[in-house]
């Protein structure tokens, strides 16, 4: 799904040099990967989605609220209907909204994963944040203890006498109206699995899904030993049940089912990965990876699917006249030229490309134009019919392959944690170093206008010369470098743009390095691993949690999540031209312009 803005950023603090306008043209989110789904009073489904919260009527989508439209961010995790109104949990807070969809408050918990009023509060159950109480209209954080595992929740369920929190590790913690602890069920106790992911009132019992399967727990804490859920649970594929609704349950890794008192029936057209599950009459909503499925009568019909496989992305290139877009751990996505985007399933599950994706570039040359994804598990390469490993042993290898450069002559450089790796022509070439100086942790590589090599490195930046195969150093210690964690580097001017992570930006030019740190013309000096582009005069900087920094050293603009991106974690930018980019982000893609 696609959100139409034009936005505007606040001119930053006046600089010797103009600094550039910019506006956020459109987002892209992931509206196929689903994590919750509700129905509403009047009918229409809401599915939290990476890419904002969509809503359904019938079987249409009408609406997709994004950040432009107030939710704290666009990477949703759960939803919850109380009283007609609708709480949108995702990864950057809490948002309330109206029977109209407007958001009315928003809290800054982040990673919700349950929101419900019981004993005259809003309670709030995250994941990693613990537990938080709502009254009076301020949020207060609830102790459960120092055991961290107690902080981590998966959801919360009310009770006449007090609320029951799902943990992932410690079983069901019981607590009275106050919030105190009363009490643990645990699997000691006979209860599935300490891995709790749902909880469901059944009559006045609960049904508790967990790692484990399904167990049926008494309003005691009493765990029935041989309940039908639990003998039928295990009869699934897969015990690991993520969502349970009376008779249905959803498993990761086995799809949904219908349990019959012991037996269990499946249904097929659902992914094997499902989330969660609403039901509206005779009508189930499963949420899984690839999107919505609408179940009636045994009969299973995709919903909402397609676009990007995940919104956590972290690469993107040009090629076969689409954009590729890779994922953190989701694989391929392309982006033909009408805006349609699709999951390129085929590389991971005929080709086995590892879904890990780093980076991307691509070459051309004699045999033709040619893609390579750089991954966890090394460098694959696409051709437009198959894509292939490179098991060359000159190559990079196997390993976690961290980025990807094409130079002017057309060679193809990649790095890993302790190679530097070169393909020219069809021949590639390895170095690691020597005795005197071994590379280790190298981040990044580019080519400047004189043809110097240089690598991002956790020990420095590394000038590195071809023709002998030696090194040389540039740190803290020779004065080039503000910290030795180089994350980006990039031609700049005919020389070089390097970014360091939380040490701001260096400049070599004319022979020497200048340093700008954070502060007033720097907003942000955490720069991403090969997060940077140049074109012209023109850079474009892509930071960590600071947004996007578009413009030179000295006069540099920025926009983020409050202007309209998806997030404020860039990942990578692929220029159109001068003007106009697309940018990754961990929450989605945008297309950012510079207004002139």
């Amino acid at each position: 799904m696609r959100a139409l803005i034009v936005i505007g950023v606040l001119a930053l603090a006046s600089a010797a040099r103009a600094q550039p306008r910019l506006e956020v043209l459109e987002t892209i989110g992931a509206t196929g990967d689903v994590h919750d789904v509700e129905v509403m009073p009047d009918g229409r489904v809401l599915a939290a989605t990476s890419g904002g919260l969509v809503v359904i009527e019938g079987e249409r989508v009408t609406r997709t609220l994004t950040s432009a439209d107030g939710l704290p961010g666009t990477r949703l995790r759960a939803l919850d209907v109380i009283d007609g109104a609708v709480w949108a949990a995702s990864i950057e807070g809490v948002a309330e909204l109206d029977g109209t969809l407007r958001v009315t408050r928003t809290f800054a918990i982040a990673r919700a994963r349950r929101v419900l009023r019981a004993h005259g509060a809003i309670w709030i159950a995250t994941y990693g944040e613990g537990l938080f109480r709502v009254r009076d209209g301020a949020p207060e954080a609830v102790s459960l203890g120092s055991d961290p595992t107690y902080a981590r929740q998966t959801d919360a369920l009310a009770r006449p006498d007090g609320l029951w929190i799902a943990t992932a590790g410690r079983g069901v913690v019981r607590l009275d109206a106050s919030g105190a602890i009363r009490g643990r069920i645990r699997h000691a106790q006979g209860l599935s699995h300490d891995l709790v992911w749902d909880l469901e009132t059944h009559g006045d019992d609960v049904l508790v899904a967990t790692l484990g399967g399904v167990s049926r727990v008494a309003g005691d804490g009493t765990i029935a030993a041989r309940a039908d859920e639990t003998r039928a649970a295990e009869r699934l594929a897969v015990r690991d049940v993520r969502a349970i609704h009376r008779t249905w349950v959803a498993s990761w890794g086995g799809g949904v089912a219908q349990l019959e008192g012991t037996r269990v029936r499946s249904i097929r057209g659902v992914s094997a990965r499902a989330r969660a599950l609403a039901v509206q009459g005779d009508v189930v909503w499963v949420a899984d990876d690839g999107g919505l499925v609408r179940v009636e009568h045994g009969t299973a019909r995709r919903v909402l699917g397609g676009g990007l496989p995940s919104a956590d992305l972290t690469a993107l290139a040009r090629y076969d006249g689409a954009i590729w877009i890779g994922t953190f751990d989701r694989g391929l996505a392309r982006m033909d030229a009408s805006g349609r985007i699709e999951a390129v399933r085929i590389a991971l599950d005929r080709w086995h490309v590892d879904p890990r994706v780093n980076d991307l570039a691509v070459t051309r040359g004699a045999e033709g134009a040619r893609l390579w994804i750089a991954t966890d598990r090394g460098v694959f390469v696409h051709d437009g019919r198959r894509f292939a490993p490179i098991d060359d042993p000159n190559g990079p290898g196997d390993q976690h392959v961290t980025a990807l450069h094409v130079d002017r002559r057309g060679a193809l450089w990649a790095t890993t944690s302790r190679v530097l790796a070169r393909r020219e022509g069809d021949r590639w070439q390895r170095w690691s170093g020597d005795d005197s100086m071994p590379v280790a942790q190298l981040h990044a590589v580019t080519t400047d206008a004189r043809g110097n090599v240089w690598v991002g490195s956790l020990h420095g930046l590394l000038r590195f010369d071809p023709a002998t195969g030696r090194f040389a150093r540039e740190s803290v210690a020779t004065g080039a470098l503000p910290v030795d964690w180089v994350t980006a580097v990039a031609p700049w001017r005919g020389g070089l743009l390097a970014g360091t992570y939380h040490g701001g930006l260096v400049t070599h030019t004319s022979g020497r390095f200048v340093i700008e740190r954070e502060g007033a013309t720097l907003p942000c000096g955490w720069i991403n691993p090969h997060a940077i582009e140049t074109r012209a005069e023109r850079a474009w900087v892509g930071t960590l949690e600071g947004g996007l920094l578009v413009g030179e050293p000295g006069a540099w603009s920025r926009i983020g999540r409050s202007e309209g991106m998806p997030g404020d974690d860039v990942t990578d930018v692929l220029a159109i031209d001068e003007h106009e980019a697309w940018i990754a982000t961990r929450a989605g893609l945008a297309r950012v312009r510079v207004a002139e």
